[in-house]
């Protein structure tokens, strides 16, 4: 029995400011097709909230080794963003605020206690905390820039932290687009004598 309708989701409004869009892969051919698949996203739905496309992007998926960070403030701005990588190559292009690297090594946990290290990671999770803070003036384009920054490096961003409770719904987004290689062992033929 039914007796009454679930309450209608009202599509929160798109919060005026920068955002940090990233994606990761475990190789560049992967984050390339992974772009064009969210592009492509971009492209039917011209109405994207791009507040929730961000934070569905960066709380929902893990991190791997080849990771890129956009930042923007709008779905258009976003998507020129992506036609442009489409169109050259994978790189860092500062001047439109587009981040790639490739974290060639993973970190042991002897690395993490290093002295640097922990500086930094200490001033991410400083930088994350005045961002939360600075949230409601709008004055975080610097902060977002640091952390875009941090995250590209091979930095774990607590993006809940960043994102608070309950301001963002979840999307619906392209799957991971797994390489195509074929994984079966082959087994010689007549090799056994009777």
């Amino acid at each position: 029995i039914v007796l009454e309708e679930a309450p209608a989701v009202q599509d929160n409004k798109d919060r005026p400011g920068v955002h940090i869009f990233t994606l990761s892969a475990k190789s560049s051919g992967v984050l390339i097709k992974l772009i064009e698949k969210n592009l492509n996203l971009i492209k039917s739905n011209e109405g994207i909230n791009l507040g929730n496309l961000c934070y569905t992007v960066n709380t929902g998926r893990g991190s791997y080794s080849h990771r890129l960070g956009i930042i923007t403030n709008s779905i258009m701005d976003l998507r020129k963003k992506l036609e442009f990588i489409i169109k050259t190559e994978l790189a860092t292009y500062e001047e439109q605020q587009i981040f790639y690297n490739e974290i060639r090594a993973t970190i042991s946990d002897d690395q993490k206690k290093n002295p640097p290290r922990e500086a930094l990671t200490k001033r991410l999770t400083a930088v994350t905390v005045e961002m939360v803070d600075d949230i409601k003036s709008q004055d975080n384009s610097t902060k977002i820039d640091e952390i875009c920054r941090l995250y590209i490096q091979g930095f774990d961003v607590n993006w809940d932290d960043l994102y608070g409770k309950g301001e963002y719904r979840r999307l619906s987004l392209p799957t991971y687009p797994f390489e195509r290689r074929r994984c079966w062992i082959e087994i010689p033929t007549n090799t056994y004598r009777t």
